[in-house]
């Protein structure tokens, strides 16, 4: 046993706030802080999502934080105490080597849990978690704030609800297999909103979606307008934006559920207004 392997200590911590920002007076040795990320956690601290899983904050053999800062600003924000590991004494110079390997994703995790097609129906959750996140509404791409959603609430969502997701995947699958307009997890966001949030019948979702890709005949023109745009978009004869595309499903979805016809799709990010989903 070499002498840098006695040096490594170990224990469990009930960080409080306080202490949190006493570590973070050592932190003279990591990458800058992602706000964001620190957001997320802080989040998930304030819900109660944040568990003791073994992942530890390393403290290096000079005292300084190797690894966790994000975890140790987060329970600042929240000012909330978490319980983790300690791992103390690390050689400095093995900050490199430090989480370097490929983080699970939420598929990982589906597929461990014995979840069927864990990879489609977790992008799915994830892609919805994202749109109600940011209230189904349309807005520029760069305001549009791609959330972190903690994998532990994407799997409990999914088991809250496994029989809707189960079904919005497998469709929105089916879809995909038969024309291209929009990506699996796209489709089956706004398929999981409109049902499981805005507590649409899915009988009148699944009929706007089955019109969309041509499944079943087209009964209001604004349905058509939108295919005929998505259908340009994949085929490259007028490509949309992703804010373009949002504006478009949403202004078609309420005229189809409100029972109007538009005579066309316009786009005008200046002009735009934000338009909330019905």
């Amino acid at each position: 046993m070499t002498n840098a392997t006695q040096n490594i200590r170990s224990r469990v911590e009930h960080i409080t706030p306080e202490m949190a920002r006493e570590y973070l007076t050592r932190n003279n040795r990591n990458r800058p802080i992602n706000k964001t990320t620190v957001e997320d956690y802080a989040r998930q601290i304030e819900q109660g999502l944040w568990k003791l899983n073994g992942e530890a904050i390393i403290i290096s053999s000079k005292g300084n934080v190797l690894d966790g800062q994000h975890r140790l600003k987060a329970c600042c924000m929240a000012d909330q105490p978490i319980d983790s590991v300690i791992i103390e004494g690390v050689d400095e110079e093995l900050f490199s080597t430090i989480d370097t390997g490929r983080a699970r994703t939420a598929g990982d995790i589906f597929a461990i849990d014995g979840i069927n097609n864990p990879t489609r129906k977790s992008s799915v959750i994830t892609a919805y978690f994202n749109l109600r996140r940011n209230e189904a509404t349309y807005a520029p791409s760069e305001s549009i704030r791609k959330v972190k959603v903690s994998k532990q609430e994407i799997l409990d969502f999914y088991r809250e609800n496994e029989e809707l997701v189960t079904q919005v995947t497998s469709y929105a699958s089916s879809s995909y297999d038969h024309v291209r307009l929009l990506t699996i997890s796209t489709m089956g966001a706004y398929i999981l909103y409109l049902i499981h949030d805005r507590h649409h019948p899915e009988q009148k979702v699944y009929d706007f979606f089955c019109e969309l890709t041509g499944a079943s005949e087209i009964t209001n023109q604004t349905v058509s307008l939108l295919r005929d745009a998505l259908l340009r978009n994949i085929t490259k004869q007028r490509v949309l934006t992703i804010s373009q595309r949002n504006a478009y499903i949403i202004k078609a979805w309420n005229a189809y559920i409100t029972g109007k016809e538009l005579k066309n799709l316009s786009y005008n990010k200046s002009q735009e207004g934000q338009l909330k989903m019905i």
